[in-house]
């Protein structure tokens, strides 16, 4: 378990769960008032305004975002790396290769050094592999449907520490899972899996 300095607030770090562009299922988790809050992305919207009006409302200084926000290291260091598919924290997820979803990464990336240059510090995590962890993995549905399984709003339930408002979709329980990340960040409870020099996934 890596232990990190808390540098933040609680009211000072938020999920998202990012959707393909236009598609409007980039979903935001945030805490107002001791209860966490979610926006969602409408169709054709433009997600970074929604994320600056979150930054600029609730000054979030901490994201942890669901997407790739980095390359295989054989891209920059042939020496020490050659698997040109995947990184060591994908291999420990068993996530899907960022090589994949090429242009879903680029923009992730890009959408990360915007965010950094607000002085904004942003980590990649990973809800699928929290999921296993917090034993929610028998309710998490196989596809993202509309309708999230009672049963998993049930479970996550007893795990917050925050009453939440209605979760409206699986990209908005996506995105709670990426707050519940950062708070474990934070307090110094989360896993690192990866390494630094190519990129790490927090859970």
């Amino acid at each position: 378990m890596k232990k990190v300095k808390n540098k933040y607030l609680i009211n000072q770090i938020a999920g998202i769960d990012l959707g393909n562009k236009g598609s409007g299922n980039t979903a935001l988790c945030f805490l107002k008032n001791n209860k966490l809050y979610f926006k969602q992305t409408k169709k054709n919207e433009d997600e970074w305004i929604l994320i600056e009006e979150l930054i600029k409302n609730y000054g979030i200084k901490l994201i942890c975002m669901d997407a790739p926000l980095s390359l295989p290291g054989v891209y920059f260091n042939k020496e020490q790396y050659d698997d040109y598919l995947y990184r060591e924290c994908d291999k420990a997820c068993k996530a899907m290769s960022p090589m994949f979803i090429g242009a879903f990464t680029a923009r992730a990336i890009q959408l990360k050094n915007l965010l950094e240059e607000k002085n904004i510090k942003v980590m990649e995590v990973y809800p699928k592999k929290l999921c296993e962890i917090l034993n929610l993995q028998n309710y998490y549905p196989a596809k993202k449907e509309k309708n999230i399984p009672q049963q998993l709003i049930h479970a996550i339930s007893k795990i917050i520490p925050y009453q939440n408002s209605k979760i409206n979709s699986m990209h908005e329980f996506d995105a709670l899972l990426c707050w519940l990340s950062a708070y474990r960040f934070i307090h110094n409870i989360h896993l690192e899996l990866g390494n630094k020099k190519e990129g790490v996934i927090i859970i």
